[in-house]
């Protein structure tokens, strides 16, 4: 249940868009604006639905904006190949988890002979790496096994899907996520909501934007 349907709820149960408001302590202009599917952009504003409303403030960003971003999607099986790329065959080395997080460190793709896959995709960009989407997070968007295509060159934006780095433990952890922004705070946003929003800090890195991604079946 989004914010719109929890306030619609309420109006429901007798309480008026004023008498609303001022449980919540925002003004009615701000329920006004949730009704028509326009949301607070201030974390403080949002923290105070999640306490009137007695959840996580996760589980009301989760809902937010359920709109995603368009991903190029195809449905071909990509085909395994430990050979080469030629210059015209537009094959993406397919990285490992550990080595999409040290590209960055780097500035270039690894050497040939430390890749072992490739994937068909036809995209602009002469660092395009592809990972296999690994674990439940962003389910139902990205299932385990997908093959999605990172550009490390382009700046995400709001809303994007991203491949971000998170120090832990002396390494790097790898993850896909959904860049978010609420007011000036950025967030990586996992789509299955039993997993919680992670506040973007300094120490963490984003390695590219997702632009395409392949079914695996």
């Amino acid at each position: 249940m989004n914010l719109r349907e929890l306030v619609r709820t309420k109006l429901n149960e007798g309480l008026t868009q004023r008498e609303l408001a001022a449980r919540v302590g925002v003004s009615q202009g701000t329920i006004n604006n949730i009704l028509a599917d326009v949301y607070p952009q201030k974390l403080q504003v949002l923290e105070r639905f999640a306490q009137f409303f007695g959840i996580d403030l996760s589980k009301i960003l989760s809902t937010q904006h359920r709109q995603f971003p368009t991903v190029n999607e195809t449905v071909s099986v990509y085909k395994r190949t430990s050979s080469q790329p030629t210059s015209t065959s537009k094959k993406v080395p397919i990285l490992t988890y550990t080595q999409a997080g040290t590209l960055q460190k780097r500035g270039a793709l690894p050497p040939h002979q430390s890749i072992q896959d490739y994937v068909e995709a036809d995209l602009p960009g002469t660092n395009n790496f592809a990972l296999r989407v690994s674990g439940n997070e962003m389910e139902p968007e990205f299932q385990e096994g997908d093959i999605i295509v990172v550009n490390p060159d382009i700046q995400p934006r709001p809303n994007e899907f991203v491949i971000a780095t998170l120090p832990k433990h002396g390494s790097e952890t790898v993850l896909l996520r959904q860049l978010r922004k609420v007011g000036t705070t950025y967030f990586l946003h996992s789509l299955n909501p039993t997993y919680q929003d992670i506040p973007l800090q300094k120490k963490h890195r984003t390695v590219g934007k997702v632009v395409l991604k392949q079914k695996y079946y």
